[in-house]
């Protein structure tokens, strides 16, 4: 089973907990300053792209999305899919639209449709299952205070590669 980015997470976990305990981080995120009251459906798509360069840019959302579509029509359909996927599967479960509107719950979704595409066999069935639960681990996540990353993106993935092989 592939590593994904399985290598970072850990590596980055390591140094924020080293960095907390040293007291060169603060031991939570600042909160966002200007909470949405309102989903921009166009904003959480995009952003969900941008977050997986670590930008939170509409337009360096847009310029990925470009950039996958030019390298292949499949990956860039499926990641698209993820990101919109996880945004409405977070409206639904009563996410607040200021977390929804800065991609927090698309960029794994990118990253989950991004795994699955291709002419395979359950490909969509599999991508949705990951992408949905992806947004469920990143909330667990976030409640426990602990720094997702891609983690979600590598569970749900994993969980779904290994349910997929005993069905």
């Amino acid at each position: 089973m592939s590593p994904y980015t399985f290598p970072f997470i850990i590596s980055t976990w390591i140094i924020v907990a080293l960095a907390g305990v040293t007291g060169i981080l603060p031991p939570q995120p600042p909160a966002l300053s200007v909470p949405a009251l309102s989903l921009d459906l166009f904003s959480a798509i995009s952003m969900g792209f941008s977050q997986v360069m670590f930008q939170a840019s509409i337009l360096t959302g847009i310029i990925f999305i470009a950039a996958i579509l030019a390298n292949s029509r499949t990956n860039a359909l499926y990641a698209l899919i993820g990101s919109l996927v996880g945004t409405l599967f977070a409206l639904a479960l009563s996410f607040p639209p200021s977390l929804i509107n800065i991609g927090i719950f698309g960029y794994n979704g990118v990253l989950c449709g991004a795994a699955f595409a291709g002419e395979k066999k359950n490909a969509a069935l599999y991508a949705l299952a990951s992408i949905m639960l992806s947004v469920i681990t990143l909330f667990g996540f976030q409640s426990s205070g602990i720094p997702a990353l891609t983690a979600p993106f590598v569970f749900s993935t994993w969980l779904v590669l290994m349910l997929g092989k005993k069905l």
